[in-house]
């Protein structure tokens, strides 16, 4: 029986795992039973559904400091205003338009809704990407701020626009002739193929999720088969590939163990990012491979010589015998003659051939 059978409201990991499963997490955010859509808006906006955060704590010290209804209370308000919001993204939710949406007697406290609508608009949590304003409220600060943002990629852009929206000045100061930092596209003809930062990593509690929906923009499930083509353009076969990812994972790991094990996070006080820890390995790596490859040869070398030496032994054995076989075969032709030799020289060659025969045993 699972948590929610036995408790009437459904566990962390089945949240979780709905939003994970389901094609459009949108449903459990529709969910008739309440609990499991406000749990499932606080999941997918990575906060605790049944208590405060230490951020929220520092920024609401006064709601700390009251009973557990009053807890209750807050976080109804903060769980609501997400589903709300993620019922809608693409559309700019509004402090007017949060209270019109929110049930009574939850509701009566406008100042609290308004603090709460603040709260999650100031840290991210709802208003966020490509939303379109609502004309009604226009923002304007009292005093303009400037800012200046460096790096025109995810972060810089999203930054950007959040801080625009809060009626700053901003300008974005980028580097390269392009847009988009580690999300890059290349095109050739017909072919396009994708750089980086293209995959999406899980739906539940990420925002990327959201800025799909506002797009809008269709999310293709990966595909368990990934096929890898060498610089020719030809298939690499499987057993080589499945070497090739056991190899890269094994790096992957080695590299962990010394940041994080060893503690090994800089040489000569410069920093080791992880393409200049895989830089060092594979060089080690190359060593040992290198040191391998010469205690192989020197032992290629030693046996070599070991059975040339068992060679020229060998020659001479077979040099030593044919001389006894052909003493053997003329004492044996002897023998045959034997009547007309006198005994003594008979006595000699037959013992003669019994050491022949000895020897060649």
């Amino acid at each position: 029986m699972s948590s929610w059978q036995r408790t009437g409201r459904p566990s962390d990991q089945l949240v979780a795992h709905m939003m994970m499963t389901m094609k459009d997490n949108i449903e459990i955010l529709s969910h008739e039973d309440d609990d499991i859509a406000l749990e499932g808006a606080t999941t997918h906006c990575r906060l605790p559904h049944d208590k405060l955060t230490s951020q929220e704590l520092a920024c609401f010290p006064d709601i700390a400091r009251l009973s557990r209804a009053t807890h209750a209370v807050f976080l109804y308000l903060r769980n609501k205003t997400l589903q709300i919001w993620l019922l809608n993204p693409r559309d700019e939710l509004t402090f007017t338009g949060l209270l019109n949406e929110i049930p009574a007697p939850y509701n009566s406290d406008t100042n609290l809704v308004r603090r709460v609508h603040g709260f999650l608009e100031r840290y991210g949590y709802i208003n966020f990407g490509f939303i379109r304003p609502d004309s009604a409220v226009p923002k304007t600060a009292k005093q303009k701020r400037k800012v200046v943002i460096l790096g025109a990629g995810a972060a810089g852009l999203a930054a950007a626009r959040q801080l625009k929206g809060f009626g700053c000045e901003v300008v974005i100061l980028e580097a390269r002739n392009r847009v988009g930092g580690r999300i890059a596209t290349y095109k050739k003809g017909n072919y396009v193929a994708d750089l980086g930062a293209m995959i999406v990593t899980g739906l539940a509690g990420n925002p990327v999720t959201v800025l799909a929906r506002q797009m809008p923009m269709t999310l293709q499930k990966i595909k368990t088969r990934c096929p890898i083509y060498d610089a020719s353009g030809k298939l690499i076969d499987k057993e080589k590939d499945d070497v090739i990812e056991k190899e890269f994972n094994r790096l992957l790991d080695a590299c962990a163990y010394l940041a994080h094990t060893k503690g090994i996070t800089d040489i000569e006080g410069e920093k080791l990012s992880l393409g200049s820890t895989f830089d060092i390995i594979f060089q080690q790596q190359g060593k040992r491979v290198r040191e391998k490859k010469l205690e192989f040869w020197q032992t290629y070398c030693e046996l070599q010589d070991k059975q040339r030496e068992i060679q020229d032994e060998m020659i001479s054995l077979k040099e030593t015998i044919s001389k006894l076989h052909a003493e053997y075969s003329r004492s044996m032709n002897e023998n045959e003659n034997t009547e007309n030799v006198p005994l003594l020289r008979e006595f000699q060659s037959r013992c003669r051939r019994r050491d022949l025969q000895a020897a060649i045993r």
